[in-house]
């Protein structure tokens, strides 16, 4: 697992526990799922994110709503490539469905990120959605 490359990670709480300080890229900017919306329509990209509350967001939300989250981050994706982002979302339920068509709550991943997941980075409780 590779925390430091572009894109979006969805990790498992409990494995996102295994890492230490060092693994980090930098000092990361923590945040919950609708202030990482709010900062990021706001212009507040940072290189390093890790944002809690994706699988309460998924669960509490409807289809519309999830998909306003898919739009914003289609709207903002070259700007957080041109930053060199990495978006850490910390889940603390566990990721269903991998390979094929990963879950989180019954709902597939698919519906927020822009771009599949990477097979060839796939481990129990960790996915990676590059935005290259």
């Amino acid at each position: 697992m590779n925390l430091s490359g572009i894109g979006f990670h969805v990790i498992y709480v409990e494995k996102y526990r295994e890492i230490s300080d060092k693994d980090f890229p930098s000092i990361p900017v923590k945040t919950s799922m609708i202030d990482f919306l709010r900062k990021i329509e706001r212009g507040e990209i940072h290189r390093f994110m890790i944002v809690k509350g994706l699988d309460d967001f998924i669960r509490s939300s409807t289809d519309e709503a999830i998909e306003q989250v898919r739009n914003i981050l289609n709207r903002f994706i070259r700007d957080m490539l041109s930053y060199g982002s990495s978006i850490v979302f910390v889940v603390n339920c566990e990721i269903e469905n991998i390979p094929d068509n990963p879950m989180i709550h019954g709902k597939p991943l698919a519906l927020i990120f822009p771009r599949p997941h990477d097979i060839g980075s796939m481990e129990p409780g960790y996915l990676y959605y590059p935005i290259m």
